[in-house]
């Protein structure tokens, strides 16, 4: 008579028994969806808990598909691999943020417990170690270096990727309950309160920080102008609110200079591969490939049109090609190097001590939105910005205006032909 064949996903015959050392073993065959032979087996210190662990394992098994990546067993630094191996077309700087936080704060706290053990509880409680801070030494050879592994804003992070994975883990159904045990995030107050105000330049402030970097590029006496083209990038900034990366990608093909409203196309960014390091422009700014479909432009001011056509006539061509702002070689100048440069020219000549320390490049992007909000609006700032909401652009860029109570009509009336009493 021929032998039955195994269904699919559970144990068949009796349990075998064997001794491991002092522990016994034991295992039982079963069948994949593939047609597959597997031996699954456990071990405790009697018979009983190693039969007790694989009626576990099998209840697992059956939960989540006898083919399932992702069971309950699982453990969340298991799950955390599993998942960023998932994801697709999302931009490289999204996927190094999502790779740092599992490995500085998620792992570290959380990473050998099983996604079946893990209690909404358990979860708040590794997410309030995590906002407690920290800091961690990196590197050797006498480079170490101090990385914080956790506040506020990493505990908000790891909240959202853990959030994620248990999504992924979801799909397969490896979640007992089927209820995602991550949270709501109750602590967005708390981090409002600890972040600092936002704080544009005054003209007077631009003026002197415009001053500093000149004074800074005129006191190399020998070899290349150091920062040769941080003027002019800071004026752009300024007038028209891009990032830096976006700055640093524009090229002569994406401005249109003689058009009756001349502007700037913003097709790309300058990022860092996650696993060369090297830089390279990308085709699509802050965000995903979705982003090469919400392209807009940007109005240029008169005076960053006359920079920019300057420039090009430099060239001697009236339609160049390639990037705006170059390197001495001709490469990419790379952000790193032009916030390196930034931070010397604004304290350099100080006569006031290093009070323009909290003057960076995106201060200008908060200028930017600031000047357009006061004139235009806060809807307006936020389309200069390509946001897609103006929560962001009201929470995060725009200095906060003491509004003005006005009602002065309201009492012309009553003071219609009232003369000012002299003594």
């Amino acid at each position: 008579m021929a032998r039955i064949a195994l269904e699919p996903g559970g144990p068949h015959g009796d349990p075998s028994f064997s001794k491991d050392g002092k522990k016994h073993v034991c295992s039982v065959y079963y069948r994949d969806s593939h047609g597959e032979r597997h031996r699954m087996k456990a071990t405790g210190a009697t018979k009983m808990e190693a039969s007790e662990k694989l009626e576990a394992k099998f209840e697992d098994l059956r939960r989540s598909g006898p083919d399932a990546l992702v069971r309950s067993s699982t453990t969340i630094a298991e799950l955390s691999e599993l998942w960023l191996a998932s994801l697709r077309d999302l931009a490289p700087g999204t996927m190094t943020t999502y790779r740092n936080r599992v490995r500085i704060s998620i792992i570290p706290t959380m990473g050998s417990k099983k996604i079946g053990e893990a209690t909404t509880g358990y979860i708040e409680g590794q997410l309030r170690k995590i906002a407690a801070g920290g800091v961690k030494d990196i590197g050797s050879s006498g480079k170490v270096r101090e990385i914080k592994t956790g506040g506020r804003t990493a505990e908000f992070t790891a909240r959202t990727v853990l959030k994620m994975m248990f999504d992924f883990a979801l799909d397969h159904r490896a979640v007992p309950g089927h209820i995602n045990p991550v949270g709501r995030d109750r602590s967005a107050k708390e981090r409002k309160a600890q972040r600092g105000e936002v704080r544009a330049l005054t003209a007077q402030e631009y003026s002197e920080m415009y001053r500093r970097t000149a004074a800074w590029q005129e006191a190399q006496q020998y070899g290349p102008r150091r920062g040769k083209d941080l003027l002019v990038a800071a004026d752009v900034l300024l007038g028209t609110g891009v990032r830096t990366g976006e700055l640093l990608a524009m090229r002569h093909e994406d401005l249109w200079l003689r058009d009756q409203i001349p502007f700037f196309l913003v097709t790309g960014t300058i990022t860092q591969d996650e696993k060369t390091k090297k830089f390279f422009r990308q085709d699509y700014t802050k965000g995903d490939t979705a982003q090469l479909k919400r392209v807009q432009p940007i109005a240029l001011p008169a005076h960053v049109t006359g920079l920019l056509l300057y420039r090009q006539e430099e060239l001697g061509k009236k339609r160049p090609t390639g990037l705006v702002f170059t390197n001495q070689f001709g490469g990419l100048v790379l952000p790193p190097n032009f916030r390196r440069s930034w931070r010397k020219a604004r304290s350099f000549d100080a006569r006031g001590g290093d009070d323009f320390s909290w003057v960076t490049p995106k201060s200008l992007r908060k200028s930017a939105a600031t000047l357009v909000a006061k004139t235009e609006g806060l809807d307006a700032a936020m389309r200069q910005l390509r946001h897609s909401s103006n929560t962001v652009t009201n929470n995060h860029y725009v200095d906060k205006l003491m509004p003005m109570v006005d009602n002065r009509a309201a009492f012309d009336g009553i003071f219609a032909g009232r003369s000012i009493p002299r003594r």
